[in-house]
């Protein structure tokens, strides 16, 4: 980051009442995640949609040979359907979570600075509270927990 982009995370921080953590391009990152998931997500649903139903006819009381093994056919599809949709995102979220650690361990040294500007702030404003230097590092390693929490999202069990 340059020292312009780091003064406007910092301002726009600022203005925001937000953590850097909440400003960074890494949260732009799981954004875009997510809006992939979004759309990868509602295509696999209009895909399921019918192998949903003819998985159901198993269910029914009275049913054929043929129809056990049509729904069992149908299972089989949404397992390798789900397979297919967790390939697409896995390499999605796993680079996420590599790219934003990376981030964040380049951006602990803002991150302080940061926390030093607040605390001038607040001896300008003489509230006197003072924040701890690595607080907003915290809360950058607490976002990439919370991120690395989900890294088995795109995960289907076996068959």
């Amino acid at each position: 980051m340059t020292k312009t982009s780091i003064f406007f995370v910092i301002l726009l921080s600022i203005v925001t009442g937000k953590t850097p953590a909440q400003v960074t391009p890494e949260a732009l990152l799981y954004r875009n995640v997510e809006q992939q998931d979004s759309i990868e997500t509602h295509e696999l649903e209009e895909k399921l949609r019918p192998l949903r139903e003819q998985e159901q006819m198993m269910y029914n009381e009275i049913c054929s040979d043929a129809e056990i093994a049509r729904s069992k056919a149908a299972k089989k599809q949404i397992y390798v359907l789900k397979i297919k949709y967790c390939e697409k995102m896995s390499p999605l979220q796993i680079d996420a979570i590599s790219q934003s650690l990376s981030i964040i361990k380049s951006l602990f040294p803002d991150y302080r600075k940061f926390t030093d500007v607040q605390n001038e702030i607040f001896k300008l404003q003489q509230t006197g509270i003072i924040i701890s230097a690595d607080l907003s590092c915290y809360d950058a390693v607490d976002k990439y927990a919370s991120a690395l929490s989900g890294a088995y999202k795109y995960w289907v069990g076996k068959f």
